[in-house]
């Protein structure tokens, strides 16, 4: 991924908005909000250099708009294929299988006929 605060090995850092992990304060719900937030223009232009792993993206964001926006599209487009959505081998424990259109009715089927507890 072609991001800021995305190091060579993926690891999304989270320095900048968690400094210091307060726990009873600071929930995963926040991390995956400042996530969603960190490809949005408003954080992006308010990243400091020192937390982001990727120096060259940030310079290209905040001076080469158009080569960035170009780069992160690219990544993107490759992040959504198949060869890499449906890689096993990588050592995670959750792991993704193409899903046909029978298979994604009959479990949406399932889920909406579900009762509600």
């Amino acid at each position: 991924m072609f991001h800021p605060l995305i190091d060579k090995d993926g690891t999304f850092r989270i320095d900048q908005q968690f400094p210091t992990w307060r726990p009873r304060k600071d929930y995963i719900c926040h991390v995956l909000h400042y996530m969603k937030n960190s490809f949005k223009e408003a954080v992006l232009a308010n990243l400091q250099e020192q937390f982001c792993p990727n120096k060259q993206a940030l310079k290209m964001f905040l001076n080469e708009r158009p080569v960035f926006a170009r780069l992160a599209s690219q990544c993107a487009q490759l992040s959504a294929s198949e060869s890499i959505l449906f890689d096993s081998d990588d050592g995670s424990a959750i792991q993704f299988s193409p899903l046909g259109d029978a298979q994604f009715e009959e479990l949406r089927n399932r889920v909406l006929n579900s009762p509600v507890s």
